[in-house]
């Protein structure tokens, strides 16, 4: 039997629902289909079908990509996927991997690679996500490439925020040294602003607090920190004050003068000498 033929007959099928056997529902949408196709296509399936039943529901997927992955087992076709977009695409790659869809998910990441050079920032972004999820570290570095040589001053574009914590970590880690201090204690703020960290469980808060450290703020001058980081809520005071010492002192322009004006609180002004600019900061007494 011919190939055409073969799709042909598998396309009728799945249409038809002659000799379906199992249901699958997906929010209020249902599937007639052959278990024994479903089966040979995934090995999620060939467990899950190991249930007594004749009815399932399937979370973490849309109606639409599931029509797509069926299409796919019931008649394949090389060029079956290459008009998808890539949000779908991804889509369609992150349900492969957690249906151990091996083949789909294969197809999946040749047709990504193939289109990520032509990707916006924000799309990128989200293949490094979704390439994370995978676990698959060529999908990620391409990614990386294609942002750190196209898109350099993008890479910390608010999309950023939507990645899971673990995610945005191994981000951080994969773009060290291609923003400077300043820009990347900026993304880490806006992903904290933007995730309710207050809400997050202390192993996600601790996870953070490792991104914050790993931010080198002594390659910032002492006006950028004091500007930026040193006017945060991120960083406690008692780092901000370490911090600035720590630039004040290794510039001969800046005298430090430490002021304690009662019990509660005492202040440290930092300035330049010859220009007479001063910065005045508040640090608490513990």
């Amino acid at each position: 039997m011919s190939t055409s033929l073969r799709s042909s007959r598998g396309i009728k099928l799945m249409k038809s629902g002659h000799f379906s056997d199992v249901c699958i529902r997906i929010d209020c949408i249902s599937f007639r289909c052959h278990k024994i196709i479903l089966a040979c296509a995934s090995e999620f399936f060939e467990r899950l079908f190991q249930e007594d039943s004749e009815e399932f529901l399937l979370d973490g997927t849309t109606p639409e990509v599931f029509q797509i992955f069926l299409d796919f087992i019931y008649a394949p076709n090389d060029d079956q996927f290459g008009n998808l977009e890539p949000d779908v695409l991804m889509c369609l790659l992150k349900c492969a991997n957690m249906w151990l869809a091996v083949e789909i998910e294969e197809r999946c990441i040749d047709i990504l690679l193939d289109l990520s050079p032509d990707m916006d920032p924000d799309a990128l972004i989200a293949l490094f996500a979704v390439s994370h999820c995978v676990d698959h570290k060529v999908l990620m570095e391409q990614s990386i490439g294609v942002l750190q040589h196209i898109w350099r001053n993008e890479m910390d574009c608010p999309s950023t925020v939507r990645m899971e914590v673990d995610c945005f970590g191994e981000y951080f880690k994969n773009t060290s040294g291609m923003l400077s201090p300043r820009r990347r204690f900026v993304m880490v703020e806006n992903w904290i602003k933007g995730n309710d960290l207050n809400n997050r469980p202390c192993s996600q808060k601790d996870k953070i607090n490792q991104i914050i450290k790993s931010i080198n703020f002594l390659e910032m001058s002492l006006e950028d920190f004091y500007n930026g980081p040193g006017k945060s809520n991120v960083l406690p005071d008692s780092d901000k004050f370490e911090i600035m010492y720590k630039l004040a002192r290794s510039n001969n322009e800046w005298t430090v003068i430490l002021d304690e004006r009662d019990r509660d609180r005492y202040y440290i002004i930092v300035f330049v000498k010859k220009k007479s600019t001063k910065f005045v900061f508040y640090l608490k007494l513990i």
